[in-house]
């Protein structure tokens, strides 16, 4: 498995849509959005790829 961080999320996004967003370049294993103590979203998230070759190719075509 093999994580990626991607930053400067909306506040409003949430991690079902990060799940729907990021599979169409791998399977995920999970989806982590990063959130304040009061659940307030921090702008970011871990995304797991099964395979560190998904994380990388979903890397390069999102970072376009």
């Amino acid at each position: 498995m093999s994580q990626i961080c991607v930053k400067n999320l909306p506040k409003y996004v949430a991690e079902d849509r990060l799940r729907e967003h990021f599979s169409r370049k791998g399977e995920i294993t999970d989806a982590k959005l990063m959130r304040t103590k009061e659940g307030k979203s921090r702008q970011f998230a871990f995304i797991g790829f099964w395979t560190e070759r998904e994380a990388e190719e979903a890397l390069k075509f999102f970072n376009n």
